[in-house]
């Protein structure tokens, strides 16, 4: 199983070390890629459907510190229902095809700062394995989301799986601590833990090595996104 690209992807799941010391041999990661764009593409494009347009609008207007009237609200839902699921599925398609790029190469260059030695082929392949879990919440959603009549602002931002600490948080909430409590996130810890497994052994460093070095880099990525969030808001 952990020798086949779509055989990894179950083995990352319930056999990480066998299968990133697969990867560690013959690095793959077109069928992670394509799996992973292609799960989230469905889920953010079903949230689209699912999402009230109008509110989504005034809300955003508001959060400038502009009170639309209901004539523009009217005239902006109608072009984003119209043309919105263009922007939402680029931004699936092509934006998270990026993001995947570029944390592979921060992973890389980090790990060859402190002396592990491999590709970045291997890089890519580790991260996008190790990011499976995010493709099994995904497949989750699914269901969750076609059930659903709508999805409000903050189930499309914290997801509609009861995941992450964002669903405890208050309804005053602001920005910030809304998305510093998504980011607590069951599918995010696992996808911790199995950049840790095989990045220590693609590597060659110890597991707290590893691990220490990916909770950073997640940590600076988490305040990015909260500093972020806050400026925009």
């Amino acid at each position: 199983m952990e020798d086949s690209s779509l055989g990894r992807l179950i083995g990352v799941l319930i056999s990480p070390e066998k299968t990133f010391r697969s990867i560690a041999e013959r690095p793959t990661w077109v069928v992670a890629l394509v799996v992973l764009v292609l799960l989230g593409a469905a889920a953010g494009y079903l949230v689209f459907q699912k999402l009230d347009m109008a509110e989504v609008i005034s809300q955003s207007m508001e959060d400038r510190g502009r009170r639309a009237s209901a004539e523009e609200i009217e005239q902006a839902t109608e072009i984003a229902e119209r043309f919105g699921w263009i922007g939402a599925l680029v931004g699936v398609l092509v934006v998270a095809p990026l993001a995947f790029l570029v944390m592979a190469l921060v992973f890389w260059v980090v790990f060859k700062l402190i002396g592990a030695e491999f590709s970045y082929q291997t890089s890519l392949s580790v991260t996008l394995h190790s990011l499976m879990p995010a493709a099994v919440s995904s497949l989750l959603s699914l269901p969750v989301i076609y059930s659903r009549e709508t999805i409000d602002i903050e189930e499309s931002q914290r997801g509609v799986l009861f995941s992450n600490l964002g669903a405890l948080a208050p309804e005053d909430a602001g920005t910030a601590l809304t998305a510093l409590l998504s980011s607590i996130d069951l599918f995010s810890l696992w996808t911790l833990v199995l950049l840790t497994i095989g990045y220590s052994i693609v590597g060659r460093v110890g597991k707290t090595t590893a691990g220490v070095t990916v909770v950073l880099l997640w940590a600076v990525y988490v305040v990015a996104k909260v500093g972020w969030v806050s400026l925009a808001g």
